[in-house]
């Protein structure tokens, strides 16, 4: 960000300004005192006590003087006040404008650090979701995991991954659902820049073939909860939901393999644009 350096010393200018003013006035005054002195002692000297009546001419003399004197000195000290009136304005506009410069000079930092932090700190996006089989208990399923990479330069802190599933009518996804996260999530963890945090789940094979013959659909929704290095307060989230797509291909030996896909649907936003706050 530049800053013009002109305007920041404008301010000490007038100060300075404001300084040499108010000196300069000070000084004529002094002036004006000790010339009162000096004429007030010479004549003194140059007309020492006569004759009572020559003494009375030379002192109504010396009083017209001093009057005089009196008024030059009050001459000078109404124009001091004035200039000193001048002072104090341009001071308190000097002061005035230093706290703006400085307020705008504070406003500048905040800025400039709120753009580093919205730089640095973490975001996490999912664009990859894996399936493979498994067999849990003697029994079939499809194991889905969906995978959250840090993209940011820092890495997040007490990171929390959750998903789930659940089985809808065919083509429907109801208006009011909430997609509730699962009772249990994962253990909160720390995840560099680069580094990748995924969440798994079993989905029965015998749902997978009912979704396969066309009876209903298969949702499948992720969400992940973290913190960031700056900020202890701070929990930022992301969301993403998918339904399961199937494909079939015909193999060599005359079977045919289902392939399992992902469409995009409901919620897939980041921090303030998700379907809930943290």
């Amino acid at each position: 960000m530049n800053v013009d350096v002109s305007r920041e010393r404008e301010p000490f200018r007038r100060l300075a300004t404001a300084f040499w003013l108010a000196l300069g006035v000070g000084a004529v005054t002094a002036f004006g005192f000790g010339v009162h002195d000096i004429y007030a002692r010479r004549q003194t000297s140059d007309h020492p006590v006569p004759s009572a009546d020559g003494q009375s001419i030379r002192s109504v003399r010396a009083a017209e003087d001093v009057v005089d004197l009196t008024v030059f000195q009050i001459i000078v000290g109404a124009a001091g006040i004035y200039f000193v009136a001048g002072t104090l304005r341009s001071s308190r506009e000097a002061v005035r404008e230093a706290g703006a410069a400085t307020a705008a000079a504070r406003e500048a930092v905040s800025v400039s650090r709120q753009a580093a932090y919205v730089q640095a700190r973490p975001y996490f996006h999912s664009d990859q979701i894996e399936s493979h089989a498994a067999i849990i208990e003697g029994v079939a399923h499809v194991q889905v995991r969906a995978i959250w990479e840090n993209r940011g330069q820092t890495p997040a802190r007490k990171a929390i991954c959750l998903s789930n599933w659940c089985i809808v009518p065919k083509d429907i996804v109801p208006v009011d659902f909430d997609w509730p996260d699962p009772v249990d999530p994962q253990p909160a963890s720390t995840v560099g820049p680069g580094c990748k945090l995924q969440s798994a789940l079993h989905i029965p094979v015998v749902e997978v073939r009912r979704a396969i013959s066309g009876e209903c659909d298969i949702l499948f929704w992720s969400r992940i909860e973290y913190g960031d290095g700056f900020d202890p307060s701070a929990r930022w989230h992301s969301e993403a939901s998918r339904r399961f797509v199937f494909g079939t291909r015909g193999l060599e030996d005359g079977n045919q393999q289902v392939d399992i896909l992902f469409e995009t649907i409901g919620p897939n936003g980041v921090d303030e644009e998700c379907l809930r706050a943290v």
